[in-house]
């Protein structure tokens, strides 16, 4: 099996017992690297998320939310949410892709060289964008998240980064599917759950069939409009971001058992969304990992070989990279 090397100061820096380093290659395609002043919103560290995708502070407000089971708990300060996350992508031999401001990303770079591939955003300018493509810093765009503001796939702010990634020939990885609960009731009151449609992305795919798009968190919950996404258009991956750790178990092995059954098990990836909650990355793992329906051919195809692919790491034709094994 073949593993990421590392700077001997940072091997020496991290504790990484030996088991942990014999785990194969996991690549994460949906990371943040966020600082917890991004989530202030919601309140001050430490931050829960409820299974479900709520915060506990809306249970006030809608008492007909599932009481709160906790799916995860933020750490108290920058430097844990940075070492816990850091120590945990070593634990579980992860290479991620991170989002995020610019400045945030490159600190992650500098800390972790090996393990830590940068993406753009729309906060990032377009020249930038183009440099950073020309000199392959950044290997995706995304996550686009425009529903936020009230924003569908043909608006124009939309149109530029879509025509901006096909020019540039960069995957786009595009927020589908669910929002937290009651986001249009306070967070993002422009915030719409129809805009995340998957379908919505069927003419932009037509008029611009080079663009090589991700669907991030799987569209969850519209799984019959994913997977006639994915049938129509066999140029289109998504991720499983997300609803790999905070849903109940049952309905993320209901809603992943049902797109490999369909047959798109080799356009699956991984990503954990995390963002500051470092247990995600261990519990989006050990989701996949626990599912009975997966061979262990889908398991690494999930967790590495499909991102290998489709980022590539690897030629689109290595249908098992070595890298994953």
């Amino acid at each position: 099996m073949r593993r990421v090397a590392l700077p001997i100061a940072l091997a020496v820096s991290l504790s990484v017992d030996a088991a942990a380093q014999r785990r194969p290659l996991v690549i994460d395609i949906h990371l943040h690297a966020f600082e917890l002043s991004w989530f202030a919103v919601v309140g001050k560290p430490p931050m829960t998320m409820c299974e479900g995708a709520y915060w506990p502070s809306l249970i006030a407000r809608f008492p007909t939310l599932a009481p709160c089971r906790v799916a995860a708990v933020s750490p108290e300060s920058e430097a844990g949410l940075l070492e816990s996350t850091f120590a945990a992508l070593e634990r579980y031999n992860v290479i991620g892709v991170a989002s995020g401001p610019r400045h945030t990303v490159l600190q992650w770079q500098r800390r972790l060289p090996r393990r830590i591939l940068a993406a753009a955003g729309y906060s990032d300018p377009a020249d930038s964008v183009r440099q950073w493509a020309a000199d392959s810093s950044i290997r995706l765009i995304g996550e686009m998240t425009w529903q936020y503001a009230g924003l569908g796939a043909a608006d124009s702010l939309p149109r530029q980064w879509i025509e901006l990634a096909e020019e540039l020939d960069l995957p786009l990885g595009v927020h589908t599917g669910f929002g937290p609960a009651g986001a249009a009731y306070g967070m993002s009151p422009e915030y719409r759950m129809a805009l995340s449609n998957p379908l919505q992305w069927e003419s932009i795919l037509i008029r611009h069939p080079k663009l090589r798009l991700v669907l991030m968190h799987a569209g969850w919950p519209m799984l019959d409009q994913t997977i006639g996404l994915l049938q129509a258009h066999p140029q289109v991956y998504l991720d499983i971001s997300g609803i790999n750790w905070f849903l109940p178990r049952p309905e993320f092995h209901g809603y992943l058992r049902r797109l490999v059954a369909a047959g798109f098990g080799r356009r699956i990836m991984h990503g954990s969304d995390q963002s500051v909650w470092p247990d995600a990355i261990g519990r989006s793992i050990a989701a996949v990992e626990a599912a009975p329906f997966l061979t262990a051919r889908n398991k690494r195809d999930i967790l590495c070989g499909n991102a290998a692919r489709f980022l590539r790491l690897v030629p689109e034709t290595d249908l098992d990279p070595a890298i994953c094994r």
